[in-house]
């Protein structure tokens, strides 16, 4: 938003030109901004001018410099992108359409422009892309090669608190929705989730 960034950002240029790295601690509404989104006077982003990380308090900068939290020790990276969330749960290769989430045609060609660069720099890379992108295969690769790059390009969702929505007593709503504890109706999406979304029960849960 062009305003957002014209009263947030833009009055912050001064004091950070020619700096590659900002650690930033928001409050407030603050919390909801998205600061690699902002934009300068010119229009360039703020994640194509420097890097942006997020902490909870001003304090972590401290521990971080103790701990060389960034400090890359092992170039193994995961990358996921180009979910199939109409792929059927049960049977993988028949492809059937169905309501819920859409297909993100930029976030294969995402994955593969952040794996050449990481290549290109020493990285053993792998991907998850398509049918391949499933919840099983991501927990799978983080238990056992413990990667020190995560990267997923995949949608989100966020459900409202059941008593915050007026509902018919006849519509059907999903366990995500109806759940009161707000991290069960949040989360990302893998590889056929629509199935699951339109209330067909997993038989495998742990790709629920």
């Amino acid at each position: 938003n062009k305003e957002v960034s014209r009263l947030v950002w833009q009055p912050l240029q001064g004091y950070l030109s020619g700096k590659q790295c900002l650690f930033i601690s928001p409050v407030g509404l603050l919390h909801t901004l998205s600061f690699n989104a902002l934009q300068n006077k010119e229009g360039q982003y703020a994640l194509e001018e420097m890097d942006i990380h997020n902490l909870l308090t001003t304090k972590d900068i401290i521990k971080l410099k103790q701990k060389n939290e960034f400090r890359v020790t092992t170039k193994k990276a995961l990358l996921m992108g180009g979910a199939d969330y109409d792929l059927p749960y049960v049977e993988m290769k028949m492809r059937v359409r169905s309501q819920g989430f859409e297909y993100l045609p930029g976030a294969v060609q995402e994955v593969d422009s952040i794996a050449h660069y990481l290549r290109a720099n020493h990285w053993t890379v792998h991907t998850l892309t398509d049918e391949d992108a499933t919840k099983t295969n991501w927990i799978r690769f983080l238990s056992e090669e413990k990667p020190s790059l995560w990267h997923l390009a995949t949608h989100g969702y966020y459900s409202a608190a059941p008593s915050e929505v007026a509902m018919p007593s006849t519509f059907k709503q999903n366990a995500y929705e109806t759940a009161e504890d707000p991290l069960f109706r949040s989360g990302l999406l893998f590889t056929g989730c629509n199935y699951i979304w339109a209330g067909d029960a997993p038989i495998d849960m742990i790709d629920d």
